[in-house]
């Protein structure tokens, strides 16, 4: 019997014969040179051309110009179906976020387990514990991959608000990242194509490898760890035992432990990597056989793999392998046969649509941790730094008007003035502030005798400032703006609405005037509202909600003075500016027919919006209004309606239509839109002849009735209990004084939103007792007297926070 020939060694990277990968001269020069090679077909053996894949991560040349105090940290890791990056799943991710200190921010743990297209396999199952059944119900990747991002957004925001700090950048921590965790990632997203998710996000495209730190700057010290295994370096660092090992959470928190140690984390800046670079996938290539697929789905399929790459699992150096499992991930093109078609179909459906590309979180933008009570919810958005602006402004106003005898204020004291106009609005007293603090017992206020004096009150209300007292109405680019003694007060909330609220997908906008009496050129007069004479503001806000997103203060033609062009109608102008933010989110904005028109829609079409308003007869073509004298006006009943497509061309020069509807209820209501059918019909309860009678209406009139609101119900809820003062004329003021009232009701929004479901929500009058009960809580005691002065500290003031 002839003997056989010794089997030829081969290699798992170039496919070439007579050596192994470790000593494979093509892998190590390419290494080196941290380049790609040539990408090889592993069905048919066919050199893929001029097509390159990464190898893994490279380590940028450089080290890039980071803020290291403004960097938050991602540690991640992935359970997935099997080694291939192209023909395998994840089915389970978990994350944990922390701050640039490294300690894990609050609430900042991400968890999920990923329905796969592939069955897990028996090994998979006993290897991580997770069945087929456990992910039946799971939701898809995509779905996890879009919660994930937000949910990594959100937690970032929330800590750039509570430190008053900006993050510049993202920086994922994975155990073996470079050669699975990072690479297996980047492939799913791109798969999916989801990769925008990373590549719209500046602050992404660094990570770190904690197995590349304990190779580099471990293996030479006396006492290092046997191998550079998690399971290993858990108890290396800690001295316990690692525990449920294997799951995406278990070894998160694993992995959490020991990139806090000081050998990983003092080692983190030199140990950041680059995100390797993606190929595109050709979705057009489809596996040639069944078989390939199976040769990781079994123990003895995963065994001759590692047999192909001529690895010997039981040499202890090679424990902690890079697990890139030979040529699997190299296939770039491929994509299930069964998936692409239903997949990009319902990624066109769901994300690409015209009119709603994209999800988006709305509501509330951070952890419901941050706002559960009414004080964290307050201070969210009257921050430390708007009130110490605010002190610093005053401070600096009195010294230039006192001089030497002024003494400084703190923000304790602004905050027990703030406390004392929420106690006076929830007793509804509007008489002068003398009487407050007066002797008298039938004038007097006991509470706020309580929490400050009356000369300290007054002097809080002569002096203070909300701008640079050295400021003037011209600014620097020398345009003249009436507004500015509120401008900077008002523009640092509109940014905290901004960044706490995403509006959902109806926008409200309408305007209120604001009570005044004082000298001031931009006065208005408008008979319709209750106060008749004061200050107009035009507010934006969310349908649903009524949290106010942007308000802009009437101040005449200086309103109008950052406009586009002067031949744009003021209405639109105004629309313009206030709905900016929302360029290109694809919202409805509903408005009444103070500014719709067909100039409007062409407008916000430009900005990707979209408009539904009633609007004046003269405002749309003659032909498609009905006369009340006309034989038409009385022919119809009441309920009738008359639908027409109005036809306009965009500024772009583009062809659009609008649905335009006429409806009779007791007059003829005309109500425009480019974003709802007109044609739909429900039904209303009007008062008729009889009584009670039930006539026909457009769905179109139904919806702009529903979402039309919110700025009226803004007003309503701030006005339930408005802190104003008697006797104040100086305008700015009561601006100051209204954006108090509207920050506190977006406040009660932010609040009932973190709490939704978890109790009854709360009115306005409840929360300000909540937050002047924690802002000056240790004074409201029965056994301080009335006239008694109190003296505490700043962190006294804040205990109950």
């Amino acid at each position: 019997m002839s003997e056989q020939p010794p089997k030829r060694r081969k290699c798992g990277a170039c496919k070439g014969d007579g050596h192994d990968r470790r000593n494979c001269p093509a892998l190590r020069a390419t290494q080196a040179e941290n380049l790609a090679i040539p990408a090889v077909d592993n069905r048919n053996g066919v050199d893929g051309g001029p097509s390159r894949l990464p190898i893994g991560a490279t380590m940028p040349e450089i080290i890039p110009n980071i803020n290291w105090d403004k960097v938050c940290y991602v540690l991640f890791d992935l359970e997935t179906t099997g080694g291939s990056r192209t023909k395998d799943d994840i089915i389970e991710l978990a994350a944990m976020v922390l701050g640039p200190d490294g300690i894990a921010i609050e609430d900042g743990s991400f968890e999920s387990l990923i329905r796969p297209h592939r069955k897990i396999t028996p090994y998979i199952t006993t290897l991580t514990g997770i069945t087929n059944e456990m992910v039946k119900t799971a939701p898809t990747f995509p779905e996890v991959m879009n919660s994930f991002f937000r949910f990594v957004g959100g937690i970032v925001r929330s800590h750039c608000i509570l430190s008053s700090t900006i993050v510049d950048a993202i920086v994922l921590v994975a155990h073996n990242g470079r050669a699975f965790d990072i690479p297996f990632l980047l492939r799913s997203l791109q798969g999916h194509n989801l990769q925008s998710l990373l590549s719209d996000d500046p602050r992404y495209g660094y990570f770190i490898d904690t197995l590349h730190v304990a190779r580099t700057f471990l293996g030479g010290s006396a006492a290092s760890p046997t191998n550079n295994r998690l399971g290993t370096l858990f108890p290396f660092v800690t001295g316990a035992e690692m525990e449920n090992s294997h799951r995406a959470m278990g070894d998160v928190k694993a992995l959490y432990t020991v990139f806090r140690s000081p050998q990983f984390w003092d080692r983190r800046i030199e140990s950041l990597n680059a995100f390797p670079p993606i190929p595109a996938v050709d979705v057009s290539t489809e596996s040639d056989s069944d078989e390939s697929d199976s040769d990781t789905d079994s123990v003895e399929g995963r065994e001759r793999v590692l047999v192909e790459q001529d690895i010997d699992e039981s040499d202890p150096k090679n424990e902690d392998v890079d697990e890139v499992l030979g040529d699997y991930w190299q296939d770039g093109e491929f994509i299930p046969s069964e998936v692409p078609e239903e997949m990009f179909q319902k990624f066109t459906e769901r994300f690409s649509s015209p009119r709603r590309p994209g999800e988006r979180r709305t509501g509330l933008q951070v952890s419901e941790g941050m706002a559960n009570s009414p004080i964290k919810a307050w201070r969210l958005i009257f921050t430390t730094a708007i009130l110490e602006r605010i002190v610093k402004h005053t401070n600096k106003y009195g010294q230039k008007k006192l001089s030497l005898d002024w003494t400084p204020i703190d923000k304790a004291d602004l905050t027990d003035f703030i406390a004392v106009l929420f106690v006076m609005s929830i007793q509804k007293r509007k008489d002068k502030p003398s009487n407050w603090f007066s002797s008298n017992p039938l004038l007097e206020s006991p509470v706020a005798k309580k929490i400050t004096t009356g000369r300290q009150f007054q002097k809080m209300l002569r002096y203070l400032h909300c701008c640079d007292p050295d400021q003037n109405a011209t600014s620097d680019d020398g345009e003249y703006d009436p507004s500015y003694k509120i401008l900077e007060f008002k523009n640092s909330l509109e940014k905290r609405w901004a960044a706490l609220f995403v509006p959902h997908q109806e926008l409200s906008l309408d305007e209120t005037l604001l009570r005044a009496f004082g000298r001031m050129k931009f006065k208005v007069r408008i008979i319709s509202k209750a106060a008749r004479y004061g200050i107009k503001l035009y507010v934006v806000t969310d349908a649903a909600t009524a949290f106010v997103m942007g308000v802009l203060v009437y101040t005449g033609k200086y309103t109008y003075s950052d406009t586009r062009s002067e031949s744009t109608k003021k209405t639109v102008q105004v629309v313009q500016q206030l709905c900016e933010p929302f360029r290109g989110s694809h919202r409805t904005v509903y408005v009444d027919r103070f500014y719709s028109s067909v100039d409007l829609l062409k407008q916000l079409e430009d900005m990707q919006l979209y408009t539904t308003g009633t609007i004046l007869s003269n405002r749309i073509p003659r032909s498609m209004t009905i006369a009340k004298s006309s034989r038409e006006f009385k022919a119809m009943n009441r309920g009738d309606s008359v639908s027409h497509v109005l036809t306009y061309t965009t500024t772009k020069g583009e062809r659009k239509q609008a649905g335009l509807v006429a409806w009779k209820d007791r007059n003829i209501v005309y109500c425009i839109t480019n974003d709802t059918p007109t044609a739909p019909m429900d039904e209303c309860k009007r008062r008729g002849q009889g009584g009670i009678v039930t006539i026909k209406r457009p769905q179109v009139i139904t919806k702009y009735n529903r979402h039309m609101g919110g700025v009226d119900l803004a007003d309503m809820r701030r006005l339930h209990c408005h802190s104003t003062i008697m006797g104040q004329n100086r305008w700015w003021l009561k601006l100051f004084f209204y954006l108090l009232d509207v920050g506190t009701s977006n406040a009660l929004v932010l609040y009932n939103e973190a709490m939704n479901g978890k109790q009854e929500p709360y009115n306005i009058v409840d929360f300000k007792n909540k937050v002047v009960e924690a802002l000056v809580g240790p004074v409201l005691v029965d056994d301080i007297p009335s006239d008694q002065s109190v003296v505490r500290s700043d962190s006294d003031a804040h205990t109950a926070v």
